[in-house]
């Protein structure tokens, strides 16, 4: 069912006589009720496509729509600003703009509904938008990270920005006369005239989209269409475009692949719009395939009794993000069995206890491992308890050693090695706390790691254990901790919750932590910027 949502603009002020602009668009989901948008709880965790158009166009132009109505998941899709239903001035030549519009898209749908952006479905300048958005938000080394999809269909991509004028009349003619080029678009059903000043041209032929292709994360699939002919975004593009994501050195092979459409021009006439419906559709049935093929034995054994086994549910955070206070509620409502890490009260945690409270000195080697060390102790009671059927919640876990221990300066890779094993929880909540709110916060600065500076250090190093989580088959939800409480916990029990209802109807085998890419990994952190 499709239903017409209205988002905020990002920056208000960009929409002059608009008191309150807002974006159009469309959301395509099975999961509403009697007409209405669906809740959180029914779309928490569920995929989402996310469609991006092209310039003078709209949300249900070309194949966009025809795709939602038979994509295998939910669908978005909006009119970017100045195109379409949404007001404002469209600045053709603003990629940034559209990427950061973009992102902000995709955090509200995060937030509102709980959907995870499984993949981007792009044409012309939309492909541009995609390709910036995945290397500004999407890599290891971004600091407002955002999980990268598993799929991105490009249509009729522009790889060499000087060829963008080509749709374009007598440019130079009317720069000279009027100081503008004249852009007639349909905006909110009527035509209008935008205007791209020389400022506007020049900043589109410098525009690096080579860079950021390059920057593609290699864990996309990628399906490059396009037709053969585009007078306006020529198919040599397209050769440029397998030349660099082929090249990318950790790119798995096979993960690229092109569809040339012969005789179809560049906005897919004469029935090439079906075409594409049913080509994409197919190259998404044959990722499914490998990406589904058979695993090997997981370690940890499901639960021996009679019943299915309980859930593992990790929540993690920056200092003083609120952990304790939304543990106890999730504890009290799941009837859970609660583990904190590091548990002081053993032999090692002791050791940690000491070390944690300024009262002893031991190297960061050394308490990284004990830290790794406190945890392995405890799995006997925790696989017990997961076999009896109830769920353990953990206040911290793997993945806060990592992360505080890469923010001190160790090696990345060398952090991930003492945890490799572990039960894989069947979901982790992120609590993301800013610095000033945290130090805001009670008795905050009390204990070693309650600084300003390394926090931000940390909840950097998150974002790369983040990355490596989701690409290594994990659940990771990542949630604004500087919300009401209520609003936190909101959020939180949604994601446990859907966690809980997976193993129990689901009956997934407990996995173990796993790393592929860990190295990947290590080579971004070394290249982040210094803080």
């Amino acid at each position: 069912m499709e239903h017409a949502l209205e988002i905020p603009f990002l920056y208000p002020g960009l929409v002059r006589d608009v008191p309150n602009p807002m974006f159009s668009s469309i959301l395509h989901s099975k999961y509403g009720v009697d007409g209405a948008l669906p809740e959180k709880h029914a779309t928490q965790g569920k995929p989402l496509a996310v469609m991006i158009h092209g310039i003078n166009s709209h949300k249900n132009s070309l194949f966009f729509t025809p795709l939602a109505q038979v994509l295998p998941m939910d669908s978005f899709r909006y009119d970017m600003r100045g195109e379409g239903f949404t007001p404002g001035d469209s600045e053709l030549s603003d990629y940034e703009a559209a990427v950061d519009e973009l992102a902000y898209l995709i955090d509200y749908l995060q937030q509102r509904f709980g959907y995870v952006v499984e993949m981007l479905v792009c044409h012309s300048k939309g492909c541009g938008v995609a390709y910036t958005y995945m290397s500004k938000y999407c890599t290891l080394n971004s600091l407002k990270y955002q999980r990268p999809p598993t799929f991105a269909v490009m249509a009729s991509a522009r790889y060499t920005m000087t060829t963008s004028l080509v749709r374009f009349d007598n440019v130079e003619e009317h720069i000279a006369q009027l100081g503008y080029v004249p852009v007639k678009k349909i905006v909110k059903g009527k035509m209008v005239e935008g205007r791209m000043y020389k400022e506007d041209i020049d900043r589109t032929l410098r525009y690096p989209m080579g860079h950021h292709v390059q920057r593609c994360p290699p864990s996309v699939n990628v399906f490059l269409v396009h037709g053969t002919a585009d007078a306006i975004v020529t198919v040599d593009h397209l050769a440029d475009f397998v030349n660099v994501l082929t090249g990318q050195p950790s790119r798995p092979a096979g993960s690229v692949c092109t569809n040339l459409l012969l005789d179809c021009d560049h906005n897919y006439k004469d029935g090439f719009r079906a075409v594409v419906v049913e080509r994409v559709l197919h190259w998404l049935q044959s990722c499914a395939a490998k990406i589904e093929a058979p695993r090997t034995q997981p370690r940890w054994t499901a639960s021996s009794g009679s019943g299915p086994r309980g859930a593992l549910i990790v929540v993690e955070g920056l200092d003083r993000a609120g952990k304790t206070t939304q543990v106890v509620r999730l504890c009290e409502m799941l009837q859970a069995e609660l583990i904190k890490f590091p548990d002081r009260t053993t032999q090692v945690g002791t050791m940690i206890n000491a070390y944690l409270t300024e009262q002893s000195e031991i190297s960061d080697e050394a308490i990284h491992l004990l830290f790794s060390a406190n945890r392995w102790e405890v799995i006997p009671f925790l696989l017990r308890t997961l076999n009896e059927g109830k769920t353990v919640v953990c206040d911290r876990y793997a993945f806060s050693g990592i992360a505080y221990s890469c923010a001190k300066g160790l090696d990345f890779s060398w952090c991930l090695g003492p945890d490799v094993g572990l039960p894989m929880p069947d979901a982790t909540l992120f609590l993301d706390l800013d610095n000033n709110t945290a130090a805001q916060r009670g008795a905050y600065g009390e204990e070693r790691y309650e600084r300003a500076e390394f926090q931000e250090k940390v909840r950097q190093s998150f974002g790369y254990v983040e990355q490596m989580v989701l690409q290594n088959g994990g659940v990771w939800n990542r949630i604004d901790a500087a919300c009401e409480p209520d609003q936190v916990w909101e959020n939180v029990q949604a994601a446990a919750l859907a966690a809980v209802e997976h193993v129990q109807t689901v009956l997934p085998p407990l996995e173990s932590l796993k790393f592929k890419n860990g190295q990947l990994a290590a080579d971004a952190v070394r290249q982040r910027p210094s803080l």
